[in-house]
């Protein structure tokens, strides 16, 4: 077989592509034909094209680049909806959460009102032996008025109330009592409570005031009880307080000429 027999075949595939060539060139040219011929959708084109070119400049990115900033939206997009049923799943827990604490709550608001009716009739009892024979004490206990401010101690608002003389309607402790009558009701509270309390040095000042004889005496007996446990410190002017101590410290005030 001579060389030109060897390269026929070549030849019949080159002059078919050619012909193929032509009629896909041609088939483009009627297509561009037809494109140039309908303006609408050049105009189609041409907006849609201009609306890239916008975002690419609002991205600032290259027109080219919109292809992955459109896939990087879209993870973005799967990542907030699986935040979303997240947030969802959430907030039933924290509902869960809140349900139980709310039962809690209200069993420890119960037997906090039936020991607070029981301290306030001990302490009531405590402070009439330390020289306040009138003394009355009230612990009510309501619903905190603002519901966010429910805690760690649950949702009740405690209140100490005192009416220090007959007659005298019960007000906050805190408000109205004298300095010796606030000292005894401590005392008395620190005395009934002090197996509850982790505070280890207590220290008084002005608990003799306006008592004597053997008022003073049950005092100091109340601070050496509570010294059993606790360091207790003491200031006074009375003797029968002083006797109870196992240590005596005398201050005294000397004026210079």
């Amino acid at each position: 077989m001579g060389l030109d027999d060897a390269l026929s075949p070549l030849i019949d595939a080159l002059e078919t592509a050619q012909i193929q060539i032509s009629e896909t060139a041609d088939t483009l040219r009627d297509r561009l034909d037809s494109a140039e011929d309908d303006p609408e959708q050049l105009e189609r084109v041409q907006a849609r094209l201009d609306q890239l070119h916008q975002l690419a400049r609002k991205h600032r990115i290259p027109p080219e680049q919109l292809d992955d900033l459109i896939a990087g939206l879209r993870a973005e997009a799967a990542r907030l909806d699986h935040a979303q049923a997240d947030s969802a799943a959430l907030e039933a827990a924290i509902q869960a959460q809140m349900a139980a604490f709310d039962e809690l709550a209200a069993d420890i608001s119960s037997k906090r009102k039936a020991a607070a009716a029981k301290l306030a009739a001990a302490v009531t009892e405590a402070i009439h032996q330390l020289g306040m024979p009138h003394g009355q004490i009230e612990i009510p206990i309501t619903p905190v008025a603002d519901p966010s401010a429910r805690g760690e101690q649950g949702i009740d608002d405690v209140v100490f109330l005192i009416s220090a003389n007959r007659g005298q309607p019960p007000q906050p402790l805190d408000q109205i009592a004298s300095g010796g009558e606030l000292a005894r009701v401590s005392l008395a509270f620190k005395t009934l409570t002090a197996a509850f309390d982790p505070v280890e040095t207590f220290i008084f000042d002005e608990v003799d005031t306006g008592i004597g004889g053997a008022i003073a005496e049950i005092v100091g007996r109340h601070l050496r009880t509570l010294g059993q446990t606790r360091q207790v410190f003491c200031v006074t002017h009375l003797p029968q307080v002083a006797a109870q101590g196992q240590h005596q410290i005398q201050v005294q005030k000397h004026h210079l000429e």
